[in-house]
């Protein structure tokens, strides 16, 4: 699915691929989170 984003937007798919990157460490950041507090 990333084929034609990279093809016609290297930049903007390396720049989305960090963003998801990051979205995805916070998201396992607040799921230990939540499990340290229980």
């Amino acid at each position: 699915m990333l084929h034609w984003s990279t093809q016609l937007q290297p930049i903007d798919a390396d720049k989305a691929w960090r963003l998801a990157s990051d979205a995805l460490l916070t998201d396992v950041a607040k799921i230990l989170i939540l499990a340290g507090d229980d």
